[in-house]
């Protein structure tokens, strides 16, 4: 073993060792080795993976027809209502909810607060109408998680009722799996998870 790898080792034993209880529960629950194929935990026993977790499993099939170029476009619920055609992206930092879907949530123009312009939208800047606080729901049954996103408002045609950009994904603990074409977020209980419609 030459000085480097021994340097990392010894990194490594004393960060285990003065590592919080916890977080050593925590680690040797999630990390696995692989044996034949199968995940295993540091005992060697077959390990048991949710359903909906957010490492990608037997249940997260490759979609054939994905290229990687898809947008990933899901339904989700904001204040009650389920908005359709929701883009996620991740190389974005709008919360933008479009004017089209606001009005049709008959939510009064008072809700409103005072916003001027957003920039780095397209190639101008767009006069935003307000600010508005909403709750979305991710998910469905008991995969659900809800919170609080303040939204831009603009007149501005988009081809998308709401943009999230990295700021709800980091508030939302949205990740996405382009491999599948979900999204996966963290609940109460588990994992949950929306399929893009556009897969």
């Amino acid at each position: 073993m030459d000085n480097r790898s021994k340097s990392l080792v010894d990194l490594y034993e004393w960060a285990y060792k003065f590592a919080e209880a916890e977080e050593i529960k925590r680690a040797s629950r999630v990390s696995f080795q692989m044996e034949d194929g199968k995940p295993r935990n540091r005992e060697g026993q077959r390990a048991r993976q949710s359903p909906n977790s957010q490492s990608l499993s037997g249940n997260d099939e490759l979609i054939h027809n994905n290229d990687g170029n898809d947008p990933m476009v899901v339904s989700i619920e904001i204040v009650g209502f389920e908005v359709k055609r929701i883009l996620v992206d991740s190389g974005s930092t709008v919360k933008v909810l479009s004017s089209g879907a606001y009005k049709k949530m008959s939510l009064k123009e008072q809700s409103l607060s005072i916003a001027n312009v957003l920039y780095g939208f397209v190639n101008y800047p767009v006069k935003v109408r307000g600010t508005i606080t909403l709750p979305i729901t991710l998910g469905d049954d008991e995969h659900t998680t809800t919170k609080c996103i303040q939204f831009y408002l603009v007149d501005h045609p988009i081809a998308y009722n709401a943009i999230f950009g990295r700021p709800i994904m980091r508030m939302a603990n949205i990740v996405m799996v382009t491999y599948c074409m979900k999204i996966k977020f963290r609940t109460n209980i588990d994992i949950g998870f929306l399929q893009s419609t556009s897969a």
